[in-house]
């Protein structure tokens, strides 16, 4: 009873997700959009050809997206906000069909604000991930392109349902030299593979993302020596792994708890053989947007001073289950 219960739940919302997917972006197998931009090349074009209707937990995932951005739509109406949801700009780009569509749009008579909202599954992070960031640029060229002369910024928004809440980053304003050439390579990458219909040769971006992928089994990048014997040595490993998370968890909680009580009295607080107390720290960080301005003024980039540093191992173990 229990299985088939979740068996209608799953396939119920991915019968809900089809409909929402075709209503608000229509055939995505005709254009290149800036998600495709911002994800696994791979992936993006597999989901083009050979779409998947997920699973529970990849669907669930999506939906947790459209339920923040229904708090949020409900919420910026209510402060009054002048503001669109789910804006297309169609353009295309040497030959390649692009169309993006932005979570939030702002208008007044001189100026245009643009909203991109992201809610990870994961904690929200201290600096946006590099996907996000192609994304919000390529979303930042396709509203220039339609807007020339407003003053136009997008922004970040982090919208997690737990312990980190929301978190804002803004001051998008205008596209890095080096990110308009990998914006254009990357459509082009994704639309030459989605007219032929065939992804060889398409490059592989593995990251956290890659376990709720549908077509993690024969990715590239997790081909390898059958070896039976470490499965179980893998499993823990994995096992661990989420344990650890679930600690990191608990060991926050109980952080940010301890630090509210000290705020209170200004003092350490002793229990038994403990002693808490909080003392501030800071640390630096480097303005890449207007260290690329300054250096675009005098006639050089940023890639110009950058170099590869010191390599290191990682381990990252998957469990394919598609």
């Amino acid at each position: 009873m229990s299985d088939e219960f979740l068996n209608t739940i799953e396939k119920a919302l991915q019968q809900l997700s089809a409909e929402e997917t075709k209503a608000n972006l229509g055939d995505r197998k005709t254009y290149v959009g800036a998600s495709d931009i911002g994800q696994c090349p791979r992936k993006a074009v597999l989901a083009k050809i050979d779409p998947k209707p997920g699973n529970l937990v990849s669907l669930l995932h999506t939906m947790r997206g459209h339920l923040a951005e229904t708090i949020l739509t409900k919420a910026f109406a209510k402060a009054g906000f002048n503001f669109t949801s789910q804006e297309e700009i169609a353009y295309e780009e040497d030959g390649v069909p692009r169309k993006v569509h932005l979570d939030y749009l702002f208008l007044s008579a001189q100026s245009i604000r643009f909203l991109d909202l992201k809610s990870p599954s994961f904690d929200i992070p201290e600096f946006p991930y590099d996907s996000w960031e192609l994304q919000i640029y390529d979303q930042l060229k396709a509203v220039k392109r339609k807007y020339p002369d407003r003053d136009i910024q997008g922004a970040l928004l982090g919208f997690q349902f737990g312990d980190h809440g929301l978190k804002f980053w803004n001051g998008y304003d205008r596209v890095p030299e080096a990110f308009a050439e990998q914006l254009a390579a990357r459509a082009r990458v994704v639309w030459e593979a989605t007219v032929r219909e065939d992804p060889d040769g398409v490059p592989s971006e593995p990251s956290p993302l890659c376990s709720y992928c549908d077509y993690i089994r024969g990715c590239p990048a997790f081909q390898g020596t059958e070896v039976p014997e470490l499965e179980k040595t893998l499993a823990d490993y994995r096992l661990y792994k989420d344990q650890h998370a679930i600690l990191k968890k608990d060991i926050d909680r109980i952080r940010d708890e301890v630090l509210y009580l000290v705020s209170l009295t200004g003092r350490p607080l002793t229990a038994g053989n403990f002693v808490a107390k909080a003392s501030r720290r800071s640390r630096t960080a480097t303005d890449w947007q207007r260290l690329e301005a300054f250096l675009e003024e005098h006639g050089s980039n940023l890639s110009a001073f950058q170099a590869r540093g010191c390599e290191y191992q990682v381990l990252d173990v998957k469990e394919i289950t598609t």
